[in-house]
């Protein structure tokens, strides 16, 4: 069992590393980010407070000044866009945009560009399988949603 005597808190909310992580893609060639923020399921809630960490819960209302002041005035500096999943009133692409998929396949191949209603609300993701829901994800990320190979 692992237990830490004070929680570590983590937030969305960071101008310092999304600058950080800014500058590294840019510089990696990449034109498009996209960003999301977290939905705190219980099975993630409990595996953050297993290993010391607790998200700090911002209103959406911070959230979104935070994107549009902070996060999308730098990306198109770069010449980036940015993109904002499951925050619908910023911008209309999700991570899973079928629309580009099909653009970036070599022979156009259509992708499918209807809604993935397995996705929260406001989600704007077309429809896609998800490799964290159905089977065990090894990548462990402790945070994820999906179903790490460790044991939460």
């Amino acid at each position: 069992e692992v237990f830490y005597a004070k929680k570590i808190h983590l937030t969305n909310i960071d101008s310092k590393l999304f600058q950080d992580i800014l500058s590294s893609v840019h510089s990696s060639g990449i034109k498009r980010v996209i960003a999301s923020y977290v939905t705190l399921y219980p099975k993630v809630e409990r595996r953050l407070d297993k290993y010391g960490f607790q998200l700090v819960d911002h209103p959406q209302s911070e959230l979104k000044d935070f994107i549009l002041k902070k996060m999308i005035p730098p990306a198109e500096k770069l010449g980036m866009e940015l993109s904002t999943c499951v925050l619908p009133e910023i911008t209309k692409k999700g991570c899973i945009d079928g629309n580009l998929l099909t653009e970036l396949h070599p022979q156009k191949e259509p992708c499918s560009t209807v809604k993935d209603k397995t996705q929260r609300k406001s989600c704007h993701c077309t429809k896609s399988v998800d490799i964290g829901i159905w089977f065990p994800c090894y990548h462990n990320c402790f945070y994820c949603y999906g179903n790490p190979t460790f044991q939460s």
